[in-house]
């Protein structure tokens, strides 16, 4: 019996800054590498951290190559501290790019966390008045009784909400999140630039469509019309 050949690899790279943000896309390579409609596998360099610069003085660049380099972080609120560690982020996201190691770093930033992302992949998201406001609208898309932010995102229970999140699912969060972005911005939402990025300060706006919707497009892993491609 013939071995079906083997598929080549699409390479992503990625900082993310916690652990629930890199639990998820291993879930999501792991998704697209048991579908059966994927033309390609997915490959991640999926690093813990914060610090962009950090990401990239230790990141080796294939001979030849140009990389994009996918940040993804958080716009947690409008406080003093939080718009200062958001813009630092930005600040060393240009200085990465400009290293000259042929790399590019992009942005994917949630107003106001990765938290609204989960969510998006079972139901639309309204204004939040506050990021903690998010756990009761876990607790209904996913029929759970989390008390507290810290419950839900300990290992065992993310990992069991992951479990319950298809390759479908996905490719509805990519659409609904592009909705409720169109949503946000033409109810007049206020946007500021910082070292070369365009950010926008209203929630709810995500911009993690664009990695996971490019990451089901290069990988051809849903069947044509649900691929969720950006």
């Amino acid at each position: 019996m013939m071995r079906p050949p083997l598929r080549q690899s699409v390479k992503f790279y990625l900082s993310v800054e916690g652990e629930t943000e890199k639990w998820y896309f291993e879930h999501l390579r792991d998704l697209v590498n048991a579908s059966p409609d994927a033309r390609y596998k997915l490959a991640l360099r999926c690093d813990v951290e914060k610090e962009p610069l950090a990401m990239a003085k230790r990141l080796a660049v294939p001979k030849g190559a140009r990389i994009d380099v996918w940040h993804v972080f958080d716009f947690e609120s409008e406080s003093d501290q939080h718009r200062r560690n958001f813009q630092d982020t930005l600040r060393q996201m240009r200085d990465a790019s400009n290293m000259g190691k042929r790399l590019r770093y992009r942005s994917v930033y949630s107003n106001f966390t990765f938290d609204l992302w989960m969510i998006l992949h079972r139901r639309g998201v309204a204004h939040c008045g506050h990021r903690d406001e998010y756990l009761q609208q876990i607790n209904a898309a996913y029929d759970t009784r989390f008390r507290e932010m810290h419950e839900y995102k300990r290992e065992e229970n993310f990992k069991g909400l992951l479990a319950d999140i298809g390759l479908e699912d996905v490719a509805g969060a990519v659409e609904r999140a592009k909705q409720m972005d169109e949503s946000t911005m033409r109810k007049g939402a206020r946007t500021a630039e910082h070292c070369g990025y365009t950010y926008c300060l209203d929630n709810p706006y995500t911009e993690l469509h664009q990695l996971v919707g490019e990451m089901l497009a290069r990988t051809h892993a849903l069947p044509a019309g649900t691929r969720g491609e950006s």
